[in-house]
């Protein structure tokens, strides 16, 4: 067993049998694609359902909406999107949805994600590089299209993208804890 097997498997030895089914929201149906077998790559005991806002700017209107609907059968919702270069999305994006979801008296954890600047900096991260504009790297390194998405997460090493991303951290830890 390699250094990577070993970490897998004592990320699946740590999650009890009896874990809470968890809720994604992202940006897209790529998004959800790469959420769904990013997951699975983490560990294979991880419930988690992912449904996309249909884009950013629809994140504060449609993610309270579906957090409303599900609240009864998810207990942690994580919602992900790119903050765009933006400084503080991620404290606005989680203040309007705080805002819109405290008329209701939900019993949720809520964990907001931004990554700064997009999705692809943890592909980039995960080669251990570090670049302002993932994306143009990506397309002249790699031909990258967004619909490629998916295909990275096969490429990723959990271990080393915790350690380099700090986003990819934070919904590493939303997952697991």
């Amino acid at each position: 067993m390699d250094e990577g097997e070993e970490a897998d498997a004592q990320r699946d030895v740590a999650l009890p049998a009896s874990v809470k089914p968890i809720y994604i929201i992202c940006e897209d149906a790529y998004g959800e694609i790469f959420f769904k077998k990013l997951c699975k790559r983490i560990s294979n005991h991880i419930k988690a359902r992912v449904e996309s806002s249909k884009g950013k700017g629809r994140i504060p209107y449609h993610a309270p909406r579906i957090i409303k609907a599900a609240a009864q059968n998810y207990h942690k919702f994580i919602v992900v999107f790119d903050s765009d270069g933006e400084n503080n999305a991620e404290q606005r994006i989680q203040q309007e949805l705080i805002k819109e979801l405290s008329e209701n008296d939900l019993q949720i954890e809520l964990i907001v994600v931004a990554c700064n600047p997009c999705i692809e900096e943890w592909i980039v991260a995960n080669m251990c590089l570090n670049t302002n504009k993932p994306v143009d790297f990506l397309k002249q390194n790699r031909k990258y299209e967004k619909r490629h998405l998916p295909r990275f997460v096969d490429e990723i090493d959990v271990d080393r993208l915790r350690d380099k991303s700090q986003s990819f951290r934070k919904f590493y830890e939303a997952l697991l804890i």
